[in-house]
């Protein structure tokens, strides 16, 4: 069992910040419960990860790795920049599932299709739509 200092920390913030945004109204608390609620699921798994014994790795990144990671987080930003959003993650989500993550021209262009239509969805269909609250969304208005 080794349970790093930090996470602790970052799980008492975390239940600290959820306290206090059930404290403010039911307009300025859905905000904050929308990080708060999946920040808390994450942590809980990390907690449980430590608490189980699973030792960190010992090896720090590579200076390679580091900036191939760089590049992905830059790369990012400037598609969607040059080519717009749709167009930019579909491209960005080809290029690193294909030369990222290995995966073959099928799955990458399938995976890409899928999100741009969630993105179109999420962006240009929804928010013309009623949608029902559900369990979560009485408890963060009240």
């Amino acid at each position: 069992m080794r349970v790093q200092a930090f996470t602790v920390a970052l799980a008492a913030a975390t239940a600290i910040a959820g306290f206090q945004a059930l404290s403010l109204g039911a307009q300025a608390r859905r905000g904050p419960l929308l990080v708060i609620v999946p920040l808390a699921v994450l942590l809980g798994r990390q907690l449980y990860l430590e608490f189980r014994g699973r030792e960190p790795s010992r090896e720090g990144p590579s200076g390679t790795r580091v900036l191939a990671a760089c590049g992905w987080a830059a790369a990012l930003p400037a598609l969607l920049a040059s080519l717009g959003f749709l167009a930019g993650s579909a491209v960005f989500v080809v290029a690193f599932q294909r030369f990222r993550g290995g995966d073959g021209w099928l799955p990458s262009v399938v995976v890409s299709g899928v999100l741009v239509t969630f993105i179109w969805l999420l962006f240009r269909v929804l928010p013309s739509q009623s949608l029902p609250s559900g369990v979560l969304g009485l408890l963060v208005s009240g």
